[in-house]
């Protein structure tokens, strides 16, 4: 039941454990004083729903992060992230983050899936998105970004930047 810690006390902080490898589906879904998340090193797999609506979620460290499932921060506060290694961000995994404004991806090859950013309209940095070799549909729809160098990308999805308008496309 991922639920459980929901109806439990109120939490503003959790730290993980190093040694923890995985988290299940929905894991903290809800849980709306939920502040700040410390991830140990050994969880890179981030499931679907794991922190979805966690509305005052402001701080977490992604960094080491190399999959993020479905869902996963959707409608959190985060302002800015850190995925310098993620590989796969996916659908709607950071939809509706209000006050994301900038996004820092790593060096390797990402796949952004279909609406990952999407309603993100506070979103105007993207450091690294010549990285993105995937952009699914919807993908960056309703940010404020101002330009955006898809040098690397194989696929750009229908209204990948819808709304969006960014002025300096580069492909």
């Amino acid at each position: 039941d991922f639920y459980c810690i929901k109806r439990a006390i109120p939490l503003e902080e959790i730290v993980l454990p190093s040694s923890l490898e995985e988290i299940d589906y929905g894991a903290f879904y809800g849980c709306s004083s939920l502040e700040k998340v410390t991830l140990g090193d050994a969880l890179t797999t981030l499931p679907d729903m794991a922190f979805m609506y966690c509305r005052a979620l402001t701080d977490v460290n992604l960094a080491h992060v190399t999959e993020i499932g479905s869902n996963t921060f959707y409608t959190t506060a985060l302002t800015e992230i850190d995925l310098s290694s993620a590989q796969v961000l996916g659908t709607y995994a950071f939809a509706y983050c209000e006050q994301l404004k900038k996004v820092t991806l790593g060096t390797d090859s990402v796949r952004v899936e279909e609406g990952a950013f999407a309603y993100d309209n506070a979103l105007d940095t993207v450091v690294g998105m010549d990285k993105i070799t995937y952009v699914g549909d919807y993908a960056f729809a309703y940010s404020i970004l101002p330009g955006a160098d898809l040098s690397s990308a194989t696929y750009i999805g229908t209204h990948a930047f819808y709304k969006a308008e960014p002025a300096d496309f580069t492909l």
